[in-house]
């Protein structure tokens, strides 16, 4: 073969090489972008699924117990049940042979009536023996052993009243336990305070239909047949509203300061309000059955970490969400708890988990999606939580089980990070298009060698040591050097293009504008820096009061300025580079034309560079917003990351990609927490990639104008 062709022919085989080495490579990019996307997908769309029961399995329960307290029998741990000879019974789940067996019994009198609260994930004994002694024991998992064992005496006047108790019931909070008992003259309320157990204090109210323990705020809410009254302490009448229908279940939700009220067509939620330092009711939904028959509630559950709820009726099992009152899925109770004779005595929602005990059988269900009752108005509309004086965008996650309402509004981290990538454009445009106006345009060809390279290498500063320094050295300055500091950037610009200006005018000595431009643009800065220092000094006195005032009103106010001003410098180099290659690129001969007819610098640089410049620069300004908008590290080090919903710059404010560095490290695996913290990743990557291609589309669009016409 000739030495022409085997050169050719080798040259062919490289190209192809490098053909397959550049395509694989794409691919593989692309793959990993889809991956990724996948994932973020697939994290996500268990948000979509809505929640189902599944039936799993069952036991029989022993024919002469009823069931006190449930726990997962899944997971090998107790129920307790009550026998006919009055004593506790520990029963564990027989894995091998898919019976309950005896672990432990314990001995109570008869006359002891017996009561297991949960309180904050844990379960509490209460007895109540004759003379109304009340006894509280800690359960440690629901096992055999007894942590500790508290005891105190009720105060009554009459100990003879308790050979005639009829029911009572008992409640936890921190600090205070509220028992009410109704004896034969009407219901007795003593509320115990934990800390002080001798502080005991009693009300008597009478009769009523039921009563609902709110020990938190020491109140009693009396379900009579035409009314509901609130009653607080000293048996003082703070609230009464009528009802329109007679109430057939009233449940109050655990740790939380919200009372349900069922009719036969209606589940009503109240929530408690600060009112003037009083504590009233008031109807945050009605979940209306217009679209299902009359039901009788048999029992309403409520998910420990999510604002699930779960009513279970005749006929139905409905799923709906306790912040918006939605109905999220409905099921035939027939279809997915079959074998729950005689009524539902006792529920449990655990996790994952759906337990209930009936006369004879001890029901396990599976619930799947349980995130799924996270609905569009929960993550994106106003929402009335407990204790909240009106209806709001609140972001407060939960821990694992505490039963309070998790907060999961998407709104205050989307506007947060809007809010502050918006507010470093003020800072960085100002910088960044005055020292590309003046390193394209005006200033010597020496110059811009040195100075371009040098302002984009600030671009390779990792964005942990810009946030470091500014939480470290800019924040204590912040309260009286943040206006100096500000007019320092928006002088810095400007006094480098009247800099420029003054140099076209040839008013400067020739010695100093000459060469490669140093001691001029050494000039600027200096006079820069001593302008924005006498400024603030002028303006000092009058100007600290009404500073001082602000930082008062708005404790946020100084670290959110700090953020915004290093996020600023820290995208100013990004908008600088690609500003600065649009200005530089505009042909030469547009400016020479524009000279040519008379027109001055200024005017050049205003009616034909910065025009065929336009599209650049927006595309620079556009994907400098991108990048603020995803920072991390500076955001979360130097704000401190309250998630408040006002577009008000003083405010606080937490940015999405900072919620995601603070919380996912500590989000349970497919927890609802866990799951909309990808939502967030996802719409976080949306939304940078809809600005970068509407940032890329609109700068094409603007430079076929500018060609044609």
């Amino acid at each position: 073969m000739p030495a022409k062709d085997r050169i050719s022919s080798k040259r062919h085989r490289q190209d192809r090489l490098t053909s397959v080495l550049v395509h694989s490579g794409g691919a593989l990019v692309l793959m990993s972008l889809l991956v990724l996307i996948w994932h973020l997908v697939s994290q996500t769309l268990p948000l979509l699924y809505s929640p189902a029961i599944q039936p799993q399995s069952q036991w029989q329960l022993p024919a002469d117990m009823k069931v006190q307290a449930l726990d997962n029998p899944a997971e090998a741990r107790m129920v307790i049940a009550r026998g006919k000879d009055c004593a506790l019974h520990y029963l564990q789940l027989d894995s091998s042979q898919n019976k309950l067996t005896a672990q432990r019994r314990r001995p109570f009198t008869c006359d002891q009536q017996l009561k297991i609260v949960n309180f904050e994930g844990q379960d509490y004994l209460f007895s109540l023996g004759a003379g109304g002694i009340l006894r509280s024991e800690v359960l440690s998992q629901m096992q055999a052993r007894i942590e500790h064992q508290d005891s105190f005496a009720l105060a009554v006047s009459d100990v003879d009243k308790w050979q005639g108790l009829k029911q009572w019931q008992v409640a936890m909070a921190r600090q205070w336990v509220g028992v009410a008992a109704e004896l034969g003259d009407g219901w007795h309320v003593y509320w115990v305070n934990t800390a002080n157990r001798a502080d005991i204090r009693h009300q008597f109210l009478g009769a009523a239909d039921k009563l609902l323990l709110f020990p938190r705020v020491q109140q009693v809410v009396a379900l009579q047949s035409e009314n509901v009254s609130v009653i607080g302490t000293k048996a003082k009448l703070v609230q009464q509203w009528p009802l329109a229908e007679a109430i057939s279940f009233a449940s109050v939700a655990p740790g939380q300061e919200a009372l349900y009220l069922a009719s036969s067509n209606a589940l009503q939620k109240w929530s408690i309000f600060n009112a003037n330092g009083e504590f009233h009711f008031q109807q945050v939904w009605s979940l209306g059955t217009h679209k299902h028959a009359a039901f009788r509630v048999q029992a309403l559950l409520f998910h420990a970490s999510t604002n699930a709820g779960l009513m279970l009726t005749d006929e139905q099992a409905l799923f709906f969400n306790t912040v918006t009152g939605e109905v999220v899925s409905t099921q035939a109770v027939s279809d997915v708890l079959p074998e729950v004779d005689g009524g539902i005595e006792l529920a449990r929602l655990d996790g994952h988990q759906l337990i209930l005990a009936g006369a004879h059988k001890l029901e396990l269900a599976q619930v799947k999606h349980i995130s799924g009752i996270n609905t569009w108005a929960s993550l994106w509309d106003k929402a009335w939580f407990e204790g909240y004086a009106k209806p709001g965008y609140v972001w407060q996650t939960t821990s694992a089980a505490d039963y309070q309402q998790a907060k999961f509004s998407v709104a205050p981290l989307l506007m947060g990070s809007i809010k502050v990538a918006l507010m470093a454009l003020t800072v960085a445009i100002p910088m960044a298009l005055g020292a590309a106006i003046f390193t394209a345009y005006f200033a010597d060809a020496s110059l811009r060698r040195w100075l371009k390279p040098a302002i984009e290498m600030l671009e390779a500063i990792p964005s942990v040591i810009i946030g470091f320094i500014a939480a470290i050295w800019l924040t204590p300055l912040a309260e009286e050097g943040l206006v100096a500091i500000a007019l320092l950037i928006w002088y810095i610009p400007l006094f480098f293009v009247l800099a420029a200006v003054v140099k076209r005018l040839g008013v400067l000595p020739k010695a100093f504008v000459t060469g490669p431009g140093f001691g001029l643009a050494l000039g600027v800065l200096i006079a820069a820096g001593l302008a924005a220092t006498l400024s603030f000094q002028s303006a000092h006195e009058w100007a600290m009061p009404y500073l001082s005032n602000v930082w008062q009103r708005f404790p946020s106010a100084q670290s959110t300025l700090v953020v915004v001003f290093a996020l600023g410098i820290a995208i100013t180099p990004s908008i600088y580079s690609l500003a600065e290659d649009a200005i530089y690129e505009v042909p030469q001969h547009l400016k020479q034309a524009s000279f040519a007819l008379g027109a001055t610098a200024m005017q050049t640089l205003k009616n034909v560079v910065l025009v065929v410049a336009y599209p650049g620069i927006l595309s620079a300004v556009t994907l400098g917003f991108g990048r603020a908008f995803g920072e991390t590290m500076i955001v979360l080090m130097v704000t401190g990351n309250t998630a408040v919903a006002d577009w008000n710059p003083l405010s606080g404010l937490r940015a999405l990609t900072a919620n995601l560095a603070i919380e996912l490290p500590e989000s349970e695996v497919g927890s609802s927490h866990y799951q909309i913290l990808f939502l967030t990743a996802l719409l976080l990557f949306l939304f940078t990639f809809v600005v970068n291609t509407l940032a890329e589309a609109l700068r094409g669009h603007l430079r076929k104008r500018a060609k044609h016409g």
